[in-house]
């Protein structure tokens, strides 16, 4: 019993090291949103252009789906002037356009955009322009995602049958004695049965609604045999959401062996059953949020993690109010007594180190969306986590609650009233966490100009990148400080992603406005470091070189 603690605690331990690690890690990561967000628009919003534009542009601060993205624009009257469908550009995925048919005319027009973004949920926007409009041009414009009903719901039953299999999972390894598993086999089959079909439910109808929102259809419509094998094949959430349904599918075979074969090997089935489950949890991980941050691994662990604690924690109630019924209809019988004693003392340190894991890796996750701590309070996303906050108090002060008063009565039997109520708390957090995955988070702080100055033997060097994002910026330079154009011959800028080979050279030009010289494009495609190497050949064809290292972050 000892040696069994003492294993508890060493993998308790180990957690919260990983927690620790990846909290530090994160603290030097890039704060992004978990839902696109416009960035730029080309032309730009109430902007009144003076040459009739070719195409418009809009570009957001993280990836987009190549799920048919929508952009269609409309003059006053109500007739379409966009020529085609929108698409996404091969070098920047966070760009999408559409062509405009030739000879438009001078007055105000209407973008309509929808898209999905990298978490797969679906954000549409409008904004207006001008071309060499006489009138004032409306600042109607807008940047919506709406939280999918149907996607929150079913992350109910998901999480659910996720938390029951956890508690059998955790029974069978740790909590119930090995001499007492094969009698209540009937028991740990009936949970077993009963979280498979809550995700298979959830499962199904989760494709469905997935479908429904990528193909921009109504829910009925999302039945057609043919956009479900879309879905299936083509999307990123159709690849993951098949690896988890055979998964799942495996899990149920291999579990029908081990609750009804002989117990032969039931070692190795036991752990192709826990391998298979870790692979459903981490597909699970996949979908969603995680899928937006900048290291899509680590949010996708942490995630994990997440979500396998508050199953340990609320599967391990489960399982104990299960034995608990049990223990009172089979009190003579001395097996069931002894799995049940056994099991309630054993949760006690499995379930402080899951509440523990839980707490340290939520406040992982809110840390990674949330760039600012009044955000908590400003937001919807925010004050979701503090009612998620709340209940997971309840639920650790109700499970305190019960443990210290079965101490101090020293009874083996806890209050079935504290139970029922941690269950209850534990299913209204997992409600919560699948309203917070299909709610967006608040759009980050406006990118701010990078600016950086160099003395390079006589002379200096100064550099401007605005607004310092992926895709259109605007590069400054300032030779000696001098706000005229000076005695240069040319300066050239190279621009290359750190750690790369592929580079992008161009001569910058004198800006008698902004008084240094300048270069705009889209030079850089990703977040990360940058190089910017300046070289300007002086008068006397002196070269004065420099290379400035930026980071962008969004």
């Amino acid at each position: 019993m000892l040696q069994a603690h003492k294993k508890i605690g060493v993998v308790g331990v180990f957690l919260i090291v990983v927690m620790t690690i990846i909290l530090g890690f994160t603290s030097m990561q890039t704060k992004v949103s978990a839902h696109a967000y416009v960035q730029q628009t080309t032309p730009g919003i109430q902007e009144n252009v003076k040459q009739a534009p070719k195409q418009v542009v809009v570009q957001f601060d993280e990836a987009i789906q190549n799920q048919s993205p929508l952009i269609i624009v409309t003059n006053q009257k109500g007739e379409q002037i966009s020529d085609g469908n929108a698409s996404i550009e091969k070098e920047n995925s966070h760009v999408v356009s559409v062509p405009l048919k030739k000879g438009i005319k001078e007055g105000i027009y209407t973008v309509n955009w929808r898209v999905i973004s990298a978490d797969g949920h679906a954000i549409s926007g409008t904004f207006m322009f001008g071309f060499n409009s006489s009138g004032e041009i409306p600042s109607a414009s807008s940047d919506e995602s709406k939280t999918p009903v149907l996607q929150s719901l079913v992350k109910w039953p998901l999480y659910t049958g996720f938390s029951l299999i956890s508690g059998v999972l955790l029974g069978l390894f740790y909590l119930i004695p090995r001499t007492s598993r094969r009698h209540l086999f009937h028991n740990l089959k009936l949970l077993t049965m009963i979280g498979i079909l809550l995700i298979v439910i959830a499962s199904i109808t989760q494709f469905i609604a997935q479908t429904a929102l990528l193909n921009n259809v109504s829910v009925v419509k999302a039945l057609d045999f043919r956009l479900a094998w879309k879905t299936l094949i083509s999307t990123e959430f159709g690849i993951i959401w098949l690896i988890r349904t055979v998964s799942l599918f495996m899990f149920a075979v291999i579990g029908h062996f081990y609750f009804n074969r002989s117990s032969d090997k039931w070692h190795l089935k036991l752990g192709v059953m826990t391998l298979l489950f870790i692979i459903m949890g981490l597909a699970t991980s996949f979908m969603g949020h995680t899928q937006a941050y900048t290291t899509i691994i680590l949010s996708t662990l942490t995630d994990w993690i997440h979500l396998t604690a508050a199953g340990i924690w609320l599967g391990g109630v489960m399982l104990l109010l299960s034995l608990y019924l049990a223990h009172r209809s089979k009190k003579s019988d001395e097996v069931v007594n002894v799995a049940y004693s056994t099991s309630l003392e054993r949760f006690a340190a499995v379930g402080f180190i899951a509440v523990l894991v839980l707490i340290m890796s939520g406040v992982l996750l809110s840390a990674f969306y949330l760039s600012s701590l009044m955000q908590i309070f400003k937001s919807t996303y925010g004050q979701t986590l503090l009612i998620k906050g709340l209940l997971i108090f309840i639920m650790g002060v109700l499970g305190i609650f019960h443990f210290v008063s079965r101490t101090m009565k020293n009874k083996k039997v806890p209050n079935k009233g504290t139970l029922w109520a941690e269950i209850i708390a534990g299913l209204l957090i997992l409600g919560v966490v699948g309203f917070l995955t299909n709610t967006a988070t608040p759009p980050p702080p406006d990118p701010k100009p990078i600016s950086s100055s160099v003395v390079v033997g006589d002379h200096t060097i100064d550099l401007e990148v605005l607004p310092a994002v992926i895709g259109q910026n605007t590069f400054r330079v300032r030779m000696d400080r001098e706000k005229k154009e000076g005695n240069w011959q040319q300066i050239k800028m190279i621009v290359e992603k750190d750690r790369s080979e592929v580079s992008t050279t161009t001569t910058m030009s004198w800006n008698k406005d902004a008084q240094s010289y300048e270069a705009q494009g889209l030079f850089i495609s990703q977040v990360g470091r940058w190089k910017i190497t300046i070289k300007a050949l002086s008068e006397d064809f002196k070269t004065v070189e420099e290379t400035f290292i930026i980071r962008i972050e969004r």
